[in-house]
């Protein structure tokens, strides 16, 4: 980010990064490593192989579900923390934290459709989501958007050993429903 200059903002269409000081923006746009070379000593791409391994966190039989999260709509982005203050994305989703539920574990739960419901995270935390059952998960897959606050209290401090990205979208969870 360290080329990136509020004069290049404000004149373009944004900056794509990585930009380094010295960098040259042709046109307002450029195509990341169409020359060949990437951010790397040697200029050439690291691939890393390694052997599958295993989940650091799996499901138990206290947390026996799994949490799997992602975008919700195409007009929200990240947390809200910047498209919340936009009408038109406000008027086309909830603004109430909702999470996807198999329609056969909803029915073993005595969950109905719309119902509160709090979730326990495998990490300590717990939120309330509204409940929408369906019938596009597996029995013991639970989907919530990652834009409220309440998906991401559930999810683990983990990462990626490499690329230090986070791991957002999975967490072993329980289900409680709120009377």
């Amino acid at each position: 980010m360290t080329g990136v200059s509020y004069k290049l903002l404000e004149e373009g269409y944004g900056v794509q990064w990585p930009f380094r000081e010295g960098e040259v923006l042709v046109d307002h746009e450029r195509r990341l490593y169409e020359n060949n070379e990437y951010y790397t000593p040697s200029k050439k791409v690291k691939f890393m192989f390694e052997d599958i391994t295993e989940n650091p966190v799996p499901t138990n039989a206290e947390f026996p579900y799994v949490l799997n999260t992602g975008r919700g709509t195409v007009g929200q982005w990240h947390t809200q923390t910047r498209t919340k203050e936009i009408t038109y994305v406000n008027d086309s989703t909830s603004n109430k934290s909702y999470i996807y539920i198999s329609k056969s574990l909803g029915e073993k739960l005595g969950i109905e459709n719309q119902e509160e419901i709090l979730v326990h995270s495998i990490n300590g935390r717990s939120s309330k989501f509204w409940a929408l059952l369906t019938e596009n998960l597996p029995h013991d897959v639970l989907y919530a958007p990652i834009h409220y606050i309440e998906t991401n209290n559930l999810t683990l401090s983990i990462y990626d050993p490499y690329s230090k990205e986070p791991s957002y979208k999975y967490a072993p969870v329980s289900i409680e429903k709120i009377n």
